[in-house]
């Protein structure tokens, strides 16, 4: 996790989150998250390394922002778990606007792919 706020209002912004040369990660990959305030501008890159599970750029857990973060699959990677660029984990989302995931070179992802997730409105 790139990073992490506890705080209902506060927000999770401009963290990154790098993974390469080799590495197997085995477990949730977040580039920020916010129990209920905005996540936005966060990153999350695998580059020839492998992750055994899902990657989300940015997420929050309520009705806040999630804009603008980034996943980037390249290399010889290898993903098995969805990648979602950023979105929010329940039913009151605000917007979840210019998320992107990037596959690039000889990348593998076994999962499903997003780049906003937004369960409700926004």
């Amino acid at each position: 996790m790139g990073g992490r706020v506890y705080d209902d209002n506060g927000s999770v912004n401009d963290n990154n989150v790098i993974i390469k040369d080799g590495a197997t990660v085995t477990s949730l990959v977040l580039g920020g998250y916010a129990t209920s305030g905005e996540a936005s501008r966060n990153t999350v890159i695998v580059d020839s390394a492998a992750v055994n599970s899902s990657i989300l750029g940015g997420q929050s857990g309520a009705a806040a922002k999630v804009n603008e973060n980034t996943v980037i699959i390249r290399g010889d990677s290898k993903v098995e778990g969805n990648i979602t660029g950023g979105g929010h984990a329940d039913h009151f989302s605000k917007e979840a606007h210019n998320n992107k995931v990037s596959i690039e070179d000889n990348a593998t992802i076994i999962g499903v792919i997003k780049g906003d997730e937004s369960k409700a409105g926004g």
